[in-house]
């Protein structure tokens, strides 16, 4: 899949909070267990009620309580309230968090309560290109779809974003051929980066947004390296390939000193890096690999391959050498981008039609569609 126009952080946390005094009168109960809270604020604060889940907006955590003994109560025996009430909708012993700040879990059961206060996090937020209306555009969003804006409004397509050192820089259609553009992140006016009969694509910001790598060229595109205007163009390693290769995506390491990208040099296409010197070619796998991120430590890097066939994404062990395969499914997986906490944003395709997907690394068979109003790629991720 060379191109188609698309933990750190544990995935499970676990928290247990138990009352250091149990509250035995009403008025006690009221200023120091948030006795409004309750349904009955003369229930003694008697279970202890821990969670399993990620703390934040779009997802859920499963609820437990336990007595004082330390039993476990059955799911569906205890009575969950949470406040405020827009912050989660119950499903039995499961709550959908709805809105990211500090919330406050109640149970009751057989006369007694409990209360466990949570800090529901706000996702992380993504970039990526979009088509909605047939107008193919650059967004933001959270990771859970919301607070979803247009960043590019043009007639013609815009896509594939990169970001660094504050700077958005993307591909655009509206002088004819492709050329590059950049925008403040933050918000201001486009400024146009190349001008040529050439097109220029698959653009690269370093994290410090001091270097750009991109392609140039059509058909059997070439990589070049340049200041992070497009200033002062060059090719990486000049004696990499021949006149048949193409080279495409290519990846800034998260310190900007080693690039990885594609390459057809040694046959098929591969995942070569360069820091400087000579290209080195990573991985044999007589398929294709495609594609290349980097985790955020730089000790991995996460690709697709169709090595088995269909398109899934796979991780590399940049000091072992070994390679884990992540998605396992019917249909194409690409595109990754990691999030800054060590989860991977990705395009999943059903057929033709594609949308943005997340996983952990450390537990990749579960999978969290992102719900967008229109036809996503490329995703990127943005700085913390």
């Amino acid at each position: 899949m060379l191109r188609k126009a698309t933990t750190s952080s544990p995935s499970i946390t676990r928290g247990r909070r138990r009352s250091v005094l149990a509250c035995t009168l009403a008025a006690a109960l009221a200023a120091g267990c948030g006795g409004s809270d309750l349904v009955d604020n003369t229930l003694p604060e008697t279970l202890a009620i821990s969670y399993e889940g990620r703390l934040e907006r779009g997802l859920s955590i499963l609820l437990r309580a336990a007595e004082a003994d330390g039993t476990t109560l059955p799911p569906g025996t205890v009575t969950w309230l949470v406040a405020p009430s827009k912050a989660g909708t119950w499903r039995g012993d499961t709550l959908e968090l709805k809105e990211a700040g500090k919330i406050k879990v109640t149970a009751r059961y057989d006369g007694g309560a409990g209360i466990l206060e949570l800090d529901v996090a706000k996702p992380p937020e993504i970039l990526f290109d979009m088509t909605v209306s047939g107008n193919r555009d650059i967004y933001r969003a959270a990771l859970d779809g919301r607070d979803l804006v247009r960043l590019t409004t043009h007639a013609a397509k815009d896509y594939d974003p990169t970001v660094g050192g504050g700077v958005i820089v993307f591909v655009s259609e509206r002088n004819g051929n492709p050329e590059l553009y950049a925008r403040p992140l933050a918000g201001g006016a486009e400024t146009r980066l190349t001008n040529t009969a050439d097109s220029e694509q698959y653009p690269a910001l370093s994290p410090d947004g001091r270097r750009l790598a991109f392609v140039l060229g059509f058909g059997l595109t070439r990589l070049y390296v340049a200041n992070g205007d497009a200033s002062n163009t060059t090719r990486p390693d000049p004696t990499h390939g021949h006149d048949g290769t193409l080279e495409v995506a290519p990846a800034w390491s998260p310190d900007g000193r080693t690039l990885a990208f594609v390459s057809t040099a040694s046959g098929l296409p591969g995942l070569y890096t360069w820091d400087g010197d000579k290209a080195v070619l990573l991985e044999v796998s007589g398929a294709g690999d495609f594609e290349p991120a980097w985790s955020p430590d730089g000790q991995r890097i996460a690709f697709a391959s169709n090595r088995t066939g269909d398109v899934e994404l796979y991780l590399l062990d940049l000091e072992t050498n070994e390679i884990r395969r992540l998605t396992e499914r019917v249909g194409s997986d690409g595109f990754p981008a990691w999030l800054p906490d060590g989860r991977i944003v990705y395009v999943a395709y059903d057929g033709t039609v594609p949308e943005l997907r997340w996983l952990d690394p450390e537990n990749p068979g579960v999978t969290y569609p992102i719900p967008l109003p229109g036809q996503p790629g490329n995703p990127v991720a943005l700085p913390r």
